[in-house]
């Protein structure tokens, strides 16, 4: 990963050179290409990627990101880049995009691999782009708040953070949210004062045929206006359990990025506070209700389950989790 970012930013705001002749202030940070700097004209960031000599990259295949402008330019010696320069005021998110690069970067074998790669990144960060204006839903918030829950008040108490941030996946939207060596749990919330359900997001979720075991962890909350923990706090308690850990929350700040969690949204996060009323377990197993075999042709976006139908699954959170670790 990419290491000190801040102070990287800072060396090049204080370098003096000549602006006429050098527009821009670039640092390599990648050995296969990949530059980060200042547009010296307006001090806004850029990133820059250098493409193989035969490569057969077009510009209208770019992604359109508010903020950003993205582009194919031939700087220097006439060698093809793509070129990425912030316009907007989003320098966190300029920062994750710089992070992920990198890890796409050391991802590869050699620098060739760029050309058939640096699309499928692309593709891959868009619907983030396009949706990182409007921060977290409030289901979004409600689910992330499940998902660190879990993992500050269940797994830090059992096992050291380096292992438990490795287990959670929910930042990364795999079909469980924590995979463990010897089964998955799959967080879910529920804010309903009277039969409660949990929302099923896939058939895939509960699908537990090639895993070890699959459970469903269920935390029911209260919902209040004016009392409870918000998003923010928990994730600020988190962060005050890693301090003296700084590998480990840095990590968690990059998960929490991918989950699409950034600081500069902290203030929509405010009004909604949660009251934890019940924590359950349920193993998935036999004839759990679930939906995971669809026929050819139908789709499903999701589906819910009452908790009251799930009750003779229900197993002791402790004595699963000693197991599952």
């Amino acid at each position: 990963m990419v290491k000190d970012i801040d102070k990287i930013w800072s060396d090049l705001l204080s370098e003096k050179t000549d602006e006429l002749h050098e527009p821009l202030r670039l640092r390599l940070i990648h050995k296969f290409g990949l530059r980060i700097g200042l547009d010296l004209s307006t001090h806004n960031k850029v990133a820059l990627i250098e493409l193989p000599s035969n490569h057969d990259l077009e510009a209208r295949l770019l992604p359109l990101w508010t903020g950003m402008e993205i582009s194919i330019n031939q700087i220097g010696d006439k060698q093809d880049m793509i070129l990425f320069r912030l316009t907007g005021e989003e320098d966190e998110l300029f920062d994750y995009m710089i992070t992920r690069m990198y890890e796409m970067f050391d991802s590869l074998g050699t620098k060739d691999d760029i050309d058939s790669n640096i699309l499928n990144f692309l593709d891959r960060l868009d619907s983030f782009f396009k949706n990182y204006r409007k921060g977290l839903s409030e289901t979004q918030q409600q689910g992330l708040y499940g998902e660190l829950y879990f993992l500050l008040n269940i797994l830090f108490q059992k096992i050291e953070p380096v292992y438990a941030l490795d287990y959670w996946r929910g930042h990364k939207r795999e079909h469980q949210d924590f995979l463990f060596p010897r089964g998955n749990v799959e967080v879910k919330t529920t804010a309903q004062k009277e039969h409660k359900k949990l929302t099923i997001t896939s058939e895939k979720q509960l699908d537990e045929r090639g895993l070890k075991s699959l459970f469903i962890y269920a935390l029911c909350l209260k919902k209040l206006d004016n009392a409870g923990e918000s998003l923010n706090e928990i994730v600020e308690k988190v962060r005050l359990y890693l301090s003296e850990k700084y590998m480990d929350l840095n990590k968690f700040n990059r998960f929490l990025n991918d989950a699409g969690y950034f600081d500069e949204h902290a203030n929509i996060y405010t009004k909604l506070r949660y009251i934890v009323d019940e924590e359950l377990l349920f193993e998935v197993s036999g004839d759990f209700p679930r939906i995971i075999d669809l026929p050819n042709g139908v789709g499903m976006n999701s589906y819910t389950i009452a908790i009251s139908a799930c009750k003779e699954y229900l197993v002791d959170i402790n004595d699963t989790l000693k197991g599952l670790l």
